[in-house]
């Protein structure tokens, strides 16, 4: 019975403080896919038609900010365009957002696929976005 009560309240404690979560994503969860969807599908062909390392810079979460600079990333977007020419097709996205919780303090992020085509090829960039001060910004950017 004394588990039984610990196991009630732990029950309730967790109820009253994440049913706000629960609120949030389901009044929430729609907008902030199609929200997402929108800004990927805007950011990855502005970035990777000319491979724009300014572009990139500018839509950067402050955390990609610190651990990548200015010349590392001109030097990968050369790099991708001597690979991949320009892009010829950019045929849509896929994915969805996430609301993540840790320490009562919730995270809203995006994670897409895009597949685009280039004179040189196809390829496919995985991108995660996060939400940064009401503005979706981009945290990693994978060229497969």
């Amino acid at each position: 019975m004394i588990l039984g009560a610990v196991f009630g309240a732990v029950m309730l404690f967790f109820i009253l403080n994440f049913s706000w979560l629960l609120v949030y994503g389901f009044t929430h969860g729609p907008s902030l896919d199609k929200e997402s969807k929108a800004w990927v599908d805007a950011i990855v062909p502005q970035v990777v038609s000319k491979w724009n390392a300014d572009a990139f810079l500018q839509d950067s979460s402050s955390e990609l900010k610190q651990t990548q600079s200015k010349a590392q990333i001109s030097q990968l977007m050369t790099a991708f365009s001597n690979q991949f020419g320009p892009m010829k097709k950019y045929e849509g996205s896929t994915g969805q957002s996430l609301i993540n919780v840790n320490n009562f303090h919730a995270t809203i992020t995006a994670e897409y696929r895009a597949d685009i085509v280039f004179a040189n090829g196809s390829t496919t960039v995985d991108i995660l976005g996060i939400k940064e001060n009401g503005q979706w910004k981009i945290l990693t950017f994978l060229v497969q």
